[in-house]
């Protein structure tokens, strides 16, 4: 039934009290996870083997914390966890840990079938999910922006800078970096359509042009709104496209909660608006405001300006999105080219990644 065996701890404790049947197994993305559909007494189920590194239990404790008071709040975009017969919600066999969770209804088909309806949905429903989260919220700095100021700090030493700059120039042959970040979108991806003509050593010289261009700026306006309070609870702080299920307009499912802690719930808006609508700022906006109506107002980030001053709070959502961006471009270089990291699935996909994270920077913050 699968290239992984299922260790008798794991069926007795989790699979046969809850009357498991394996479907099929599907894809686990890019963490290294398995996952199988399965049928189970309470309806179709999704286990779930985590990777050998991470998370810990005590990291798995919590992830599942945040899943039963989404849960006890009403949320049935939230997968319901399974327990074994002691109330555990998940199982090690001694190498990784296992989980049993309710399989949502829906697909991930938002960026094949947009529409305003679809938008507002998802909008409403991370509202919910960050409302039923806000109860144990506290005021604290950042850890996003703390994350970011790091990150940026590193990739902009001399020798983070010499390294891209080392880079082969790209061939005249293919297309010149402004030419590669201007592509249109692809329809199916949202990505610049680059993959199959283009370098990596032209998206190398691309992102060491964008670190230049976008660097030092948003350093500056990070470090002016590092040391503010913002509103902390739990987030997902890994929510995009791939992972908000839709039937017909409406969303029946928030799936992957591996990425989950205590956060700034701003952080979550910049990854899904920017993923769902990665070309369109006034459609991010218009689904900002929708998310703003619906959630209680003690939520909200605080305003925002353009060098870390007053101004509005979609501001802020739209400089966390930024430098996100431009760190997401990074981390594929850092991958692909400098560990060359090997992932399940096509390459090309892959670089399509990047290719949209560079678009992206140069479609909506031109320098």
């Amino acid at each position: 039934m699968t290239d992984h065996p299922i260790s008798e701890t794991v069926a007795r404790q989790l699979l046969v009290p809850n009357s498991v049947k394996l479907i099929e197994r599907t894809q686990g993305g890019l963490s290294g996870a398995m996952i199988w559909r399965c049928s189970s007494r309470f309806g179709p189920a999704c286990l779930r083997c985590w990777p050998a590194q991470h998370p810990q239990p005590e990291r798995l404790r919590l992830i599942h914390t945040a899943i039963s008071r989404a849960r006890q709040a009403g949320l049935s975009t939230v997968p319901a966890l399974s327990l074994t017969p002691s109330g555990a919600s998940f199982v090690s066999d001694g190498q990784r840990l296992w989980e049993l969770t309710e399989w949502l209804p829906g697909a991930a088909d938002y960026l094949e079938h947009p529409t305003p309806d679809k938008l507002a949905a998802a909008a409403f429903a991370l509202a919910d999910l960050h409302q039923a989260w806000s109860r144990d919220r506290q005021l604290g700095v950042s850890p996003t922006i703390q994350d970011r100021l790091a990150r940026l700090d590193f990739w902009l030493q001399p020798t983070q800078l010499n390294r891209l700059a080392a880079q082969p120039a790209a061939s005249q042959s293919i297309p010149t970096t402004p030419q590669l970040l201007s592509l249109p979108p692809s329809p199916q991806y949202g990505t610049a359509q680059t993959t199959s003509q283009t370098s990596d050593s032209t998206r190398v010289h691309a992102t060491l042009q964008m670190l230049l261009a976008h660097g030092p700026p948003l350093r500056e306006r990070l470090v002016a709104i590092a040391p503010q309070q913002v509103p902390l609870q739990f987030v997902l702080r890994d929510v995009w496209s791939d992972h908000i299920l839709y039937t017909g307009e409406q969303v029946t499912g928030i799936i992957d909660y591996g990425a989950v802690r205590i956060d700034e719930p701003a952080t979550d808006l910049a990854r899904l608006l920017g993923s769902l609508e990665p070309f369109d700022a006034q459609r991010r906006q218009t689904a900002w405001a929708i998310y703003r109506e619906k959630l209680d107002t003690s939520c909200l980030p605080p305003a925002l300006g353009a060098n870390g001053v007053q101004g509005t709070e979609f501001q802020r959502v739209d400089l966390l999105d930024h430098v996100a961006t431009l760190l997401s471009a990074l981390q594929w270089y850092q991958w692909l080219i400098l560990e060359q990291r090997a992932f399940p699935g096509p390459t090309s996909l892959l670089r399509e990644r990047w290719d949209l994270f560079l678009a992206r920077l140069r479609s909506n913050w031109p320098p």
